[in-house]
């Protein structure tokens, strides 16, 4: 059994009063006449020039790379939740805080189609940036959770899973903005979120 969680540890979860939606760190294009609006979920206020990703692969996080993205987010507790943040200084949001952490281990890029990314939102973090893991039983430590929270297909929050309790709550490291801090923080009300599950994925070359 994991060991008895800090008193940070005990900050229950809830449910958002309003679920976010849009792409989250990348972003994306709403046409609304005259004018042209740019939204995101855990987004960012940049995007950066891609790079190919011809002469690239993906592999998945081995046991000591999960174990270590989890020490270092675990030294982030408490920083704000920030929209767009990816650093300690300002802050993190959901995806950011993954990104910071990857790069914490010495890769910080991500696959969208065939280009490479240093930000990513989500929802691409999922479909273009981990291995599909079919339920709960298949999940370890460091690997990543994702909310479909407003049941429209699209991913609008990802967190870090640590470990089901004996009580089977769910435990979890995120930067949430319900909660407007990272925490480590078990899921409220976990199977109506929408929850899928993933094996990170890193990128090296071939």
């Amino acid at each position: 059994m994991s060991p008895p969680p800090a008193l940070l540890d005990r900050v229950v979860g809830r449910s958002p009063g309003q679920g976010r939606s849009g792409p989250g760190r990348r972003w994306f294009m709403v046409v609304l006449a005259p004018a042209v609006l740019l939204l995101g979920a855990c987004g960012s206020d940049s995007e950066p020039d891609p790079q190919s990703f011809v002469g690239s692969m993906q592999v998945p996080l081995e046991t000591s790379d999960l174990d270590q993205l989890i020490v270092n987010v675990q030294t982030v507790l408490g920083t704000p939740y920030v929209w767009g943040g990816d650093d300690p200084k300002a802050g993190f949001d959901c995806s950011g805080l993954v990104q910071w952490g990857f790069r914490q281990l010495g890769f910080g890029d991500f696959r969208y189609g065939d280009a490479i990314f240093p930000e990513i939102t989500a929802h691409d973090l999922y479909h273009s940036n981990t291995q599909p893991v079919a339920d709960m039983d298949g999940m370890k430590r460091g690997y990543f959770i994702f909310f479909d929270e407003n049941g429209d297909g699209r991913i609008s929050h990802n967190a870090i899973f640590d470990y089901v309790d004996d009580q089977g709550r769910v435990w979890v490291y995120d930067a949430y903005s319900t909660w407007g801090v990272v925490a480590h923080r078990y899921v409220e009300d976990f199977s109506n979120k929408g929850p899928r599950f993933g094996r990170p994925l890193k990128i090296i070359s071939r």
